[in-house]
């Protein structure tokens, strides 16, 4: 994922297909568009994170695109003095870019499962599948963390 800082907090720089820090002097917002994939979400966690740490923030709020009203009253006021948060103000953002499904469909693309094992004494690492990966590529018994991993993120 791409980190970038934009010119100013306004829905007009917003797109569903991503996820975007809002660093107050109290709280991180992470704001995540519908269409933000799972890697996008956790690198803005991370990156919040970061943030609070840094900033000796007092949390991180995560807001789901279309849940605004859900926050908190003191979250949806702070939120709301960065960035208007009626709905007639979400028209002026952008839609989902295509430039996201290509990403994202070049990365899974490009991902390899590969098997390592010594079970015979040598060391052996043999590719098992190139592509998007499902559960069922898995071999529980050989690869129970990766598993666990795989039932996180997927």
């Amino acid at each position: 994922p791409l980190l970038t800082q934009m010119p100013g907090v306004a829905w007009e720089y917003f797109n569903p297909g991503d996820a975007f820090i809002i660093d107050t002097k109290d709280v991180v917002f992470v704001w995540s568009g519908r269409y933000a994939n799972s890697m996008e979400k956790l690198q803005a966690a991370k990156m919040a994170t970061q943030f609070k740490e840094e900033r000796n923030a007092l949390s991180i709020v995560f807001v789901d695109d279309g849940k605004e009203n859900e926050l908190t009253i003191p979250e949806q006021t702070l939120l709301g003095y960065y960035l208007e948060l009626s709905p007639l103000a979400k028209r002026v953002m952008a839609e989902r870019s295509e430039d996201d499904t290509k990403v994202e469909n070049g990365t899974r693309s490009s991902l390899k499962l590969y098997r390592c094992s010594d079970a015979d004494g040598i060391y052996k690492v043999v590719e098992v599948k190139t592509g998007n990966l499902e559960q069922s590529d898995l071999i529980p018994a050989v690869m129970p963390s990766l598993n666990v991993f795989l039932r996180m993120f997927c």
